[in-house]
């Protein structure tokens, strides 16, 4: 299996990525705008820090579980149709949490003119951003997969020239390797570029949830 193969499954335009972005900044913008407009009553901050707790739990705990799967598959102890899998099954609740706690965080009287809270907004932002990126990483890998094992179902008979319907291991149909043998029958080469895609989604999202929990923690402490 190529990389123009990968290239060529379901491709999404340009509009499609860019709407999804747009959608992301503008919800972002609107928080920020409501956070500077609403002035909820101090009587709300504990139910909304315990939504806030809850939504991270919920987010951030989706994202930790995906990565390791990830890892899991650098080491062998799984395939990358696993990973795949879990990942878009998991995506719901990644959104719902990053929702959770943007709404949430409006009624906890954010401090947007201190240096950390404002960072903290610019990596809330990036986790967005990052999240359509991976999104459309999932959906490309999954497209990859199953057309992988439908061509591994189909091979030719080299006495007759027709194509024979076999029997493939579904395990072994999936387990993709970086810089694997192309050649071997349920063992295609997983592009090096999409491995790095990868790796640059995982890193920057492991970056930005990390670091805007860690300023809501330092922003809580300030508070009590």
């Amino acid at each position: 299996m190529s990389t123009r193969a990968l290239d060529s499954v379901a491709p999404v335009p340009v509009r499609w990525r860019v709407s999804h972005a747009s959608v992301v900044v503008g919800a972002w913008v609107a928080v920020i705008v409501t956070a500077v407009v609403v002035q909820p009553s101090a009587a709300l901050r504990p139910y909304a820090l315990f939504a806030h707790l809850i939504s991270l739990a919920v987010g951030f705990g989706a994202v930790l579980c995906v990565e390791c799967y990830s890892v899991a598959w650098l080491l062998r102890r799984t395939t990358l149709e696993r990973v795949t899998t879990l990942a878009l099954t998991l995506d719901p609740l990644i959104w719902i949490g990053l929702v959770g706690l943007a709404g949430s965080g409006l009624l906890l009287s954010p401090h947007l003119d201190r240096p950390l809270t404002a960072l903290k907004m610019v990596l809330v932002l990036v986790v967005g951003l990052n999240g359509v990126r991976a999104r459309r990483l999932g959906r490309d890998l999954r497209g990859f997969l199953d057309q992988h094992a439908s061509r591994g179902r189909h091979a030719v008979d080299e006495s007759t020239g027709r194509h024979a319907v076999v029997q493939v291991n579904p395990e072994a149909a999936v387990a993709l390797e970086v810089g694997a043998p192309a050649e071997a029958v349920g063992t295609p080469k997983l592009p090096l570029r999409i491995f790095l895609r990868a790796a640059s989604i995982s890193a920057v999202s492991q970056a930005a949830w990390w670091g805007a929990a860690l300023i809501g923690f330092l922003n809580t402490m300030s508070h009590s």
